[in-house]
């Protein structure tokens, strides 16, 4: 079964197919994204901007395309006031016939309202709120709730205040859980706003059910750089649910001295302006979410006044282009990022052809081997092209044009259930030639396989180990047969590692009396010159079963040991 991805303590399990969802997994293979409109930006909250009832947004949202919203869950859209028992029924049949998912209720909270005035129990009214919502949200079919922490005070001690909201969450959490609701943290009031400190805050918390939803907006109004954004999501990784999307141009402001006969600047004030216009890094934003494997809601919302005004015509406008923003994001397969680009990264794989491979002692692209779907498929003998005789042709390996020798390779695989297949490096077709079977490539192979029923000696050879050399030295996480993988091959001078879905499983070096050991004992020791540190062809193995690769990426590594 997958593990997921732990740090800190056991966080909450929530399955993508229910309104909230899991925290990230860490392998970038899980990377899914669906789109979900908030209620907020039809509300006429802003100057200028046109309201809309909540059936009216819910049509709206299904007319625009979205697949899911958010409600504010305050008036005037779904207060607890307004929606009893039957009410709450109506309204979660009609979220249900027009097809959509609901999200999460949108809280707003303070928990530190009131501390200026002592006597009044605010945190536990403001925590008694939360479970209200909480409630509206069960009976509304989902299981979270966004809220806020507390904004700074004057003339209150900081520590006094922190307190407060520390206390808030624990209580707002328990009664939270009384109706399995999940509340998503969001980083938009001044207490705990900076990912360090909320960090800190969810950590002294403790509570499985109080997570974050964590936004790109309040890091760049912040200062943060688009490498501090990518760390802030980084930091946040074990606690991260959801995501509100908003973009903001800054406009400058400034206050006339008589005095001086001169300006002072002010803060600038911030206007909405649509997804890719502003000063927002989303790519980056986008990028690092899949780097640690985000599967969830990317919630948009128009929360101040737009560019180009608050009219119907104009919202719906800014909303579709959300959508088509989005569509980069939800396949970022094989695309490499800028980040990767600076890095040296290299694509072997365009997603569409296989451009840059040809068969095994062939000129071209071998029979069996298809681009399907953004993958390199392999066919199953079964389903190859037949000779005339009725037998399948024969098969072959399928090799890079180019050749390299010190370098970090990483892609993503998956087989079918008994499959088995691997990538091989270091490998001299020369070599190859001179010895049997035909078509198939010697060298290195990262083994790739269907580890159900293996065990002993076998074990030896399960997924990830150097094929009949090395077998793995620690443990390992391998997804269920018919999910991705993402593999990872270090080979630089006469050193290799071995890595699976973000964790090394073996290493070794060349040369060495243990991996001379090795490799006298195993089936390659008569083959002269196999363990030759060589500029040698990447190879994806034909084992006459289905497999799947895809993100196929190579950088070129300075030699070391050699």
């Amino acid at each position: 079964m997958k593990q997921l991805f732990l740090i800190i303590s056991v966080f909450i399990t929530i399955s993508f197919n229910s309104t909230a969802q899991k925290t990230p997994t860490g392998n970038p293979a899980d990377f899914e994204v669906k789109t979900c409109l908030h209620s907020v930006s039809y509300a006429g909250f802003w100057r200028g901007q046109e309201y809309l009832s909540v059936d009216e947004f819910l049509v709206k949202a299904k007319e625009l395309g979205y697949e899911g919203v958010m409600l504010v869950a305050k008036h005037p859209h779904v207060s607890p006031h307004d929606y009893d028992k039957a009410a709450r029924a109506r309204l979660k049949a009609k979220i249900d016939s027009l097809g959509l998912t609901l999200v999460g209720l949108a809280g707003y909270t303070d928990f530190t309202a009131g501390i200026d005035k002592p006597g009044i129990p605010n945190t536990e009214i403001q925590a008694s709120w939360v479970g209200e919502i909480s409630e509206l949200a069960s009976d509304l079919g989902t299981d979270m709730v966004r809220i806020f922490t507390g904004y700074e005070r004057p003339g209150i001690p900081y520590d006094k205040q922190y307190a407060e909201v520390v206390d808030g969450l624990k209580m707002a959490g328990k009664l939270a859980a009384k109706h399995d609701v999940t509340l998503a943290v969001q980083n938009h009031h001044d207490i705990a706003l900076h990912h360090d400190a909320m960090s800190w805050l969810l950590k002294e918390v403790n509570m499985p059910n109080v997570m974050t939803g964590w936004d790109a907006w309040a890091p760049v109004l912040e200062g943060l750089s688009s490498e501090e954004l990518r760390e802030s999501i980084l930091k946040m990784q074990p606690y991260i649910v959801n995501t509100i999307v908003a973009d903001y141009q800054p406009y400058p402001r400034f206050n006339y001295i008589n005095e001086r006969t001169n300006y002072q600047a002010g803060q600038p004030v911030m206007r909405a302006v649509p997804i890719g216009e502003g000063i927002i890094d989303y790519k980056t934003w986008f990028e690092t979410m899949k780097e640690i494997g985000y599967q969830g809601w990317v919630v948009y919302e128009m929360c101040e006044v737009l560019d180009g005004g608050g009219s119907i015509e104009n919202l719906d406008r800014t909303a579709r282009i959300f959508l088509e923003y989005m569509e980069q994001f939800k396949f970022l397969d094989n695309v490499l990022t800028e980040k990767e680009k600076k890095e040296g990264w290299e694509l072997l794989f365009d997603g569409k052809t296989l451009n840059g491979w040809r068969g095994f002692g062939l000129d071209k692209a071998p029979e069996g081997w298809i681009a399907e779907n953004g993958t390199i498929k392999i066919l199953p003998k079964t389903d190859w092209p037949r000779q005339a005789d009725g037998q399948p042709i024969l098969g072959t390996d399928l090799i890079t044009e180019e050749t390299f020798d010190n370098f970090e390779l990483v892609w993503e695989w998956k087989i079918g259930t008994g499959g088995n297949s691997g990538i091989k490096y270091n490998v001299s077709e020369e070599l190859s030639i001179s010895y049997p079977p035909e078509g198939c490539a010697l060298g290195f192979e990262y083994q790739m396989m269907d580890d159900t029923g293996l065990s002993g000696r076998s074990m030896d050879n399960s997924t990830g180990a150097l094929y009949d050399l090395v077998a793995l030295a620690k443990e390992k996480i391998l997804n269920p047969i018919g999910e991705f993988n993402t593999s990872r091959i270090i080979f630089n001078g006469n050193r290799g590692e071995h890595w699976l879905n973000g964790k090394k499983v073996l290493e070794f070096e060349m040369n060495s009396s243990f991996f001379d050991s090795l490799l006298k004992n195993s089936k390659f020791n008569d083959i002269h010159g196999f363990a030759k540190k060589r500029k040698g062809h990447i190879v994806l193995q034909d084992h006459a079963e289905a497999a799947w690769f895809k993100n196929i990426k190579i950088r070129r590594l300075n030699a070391e040991n050699n």
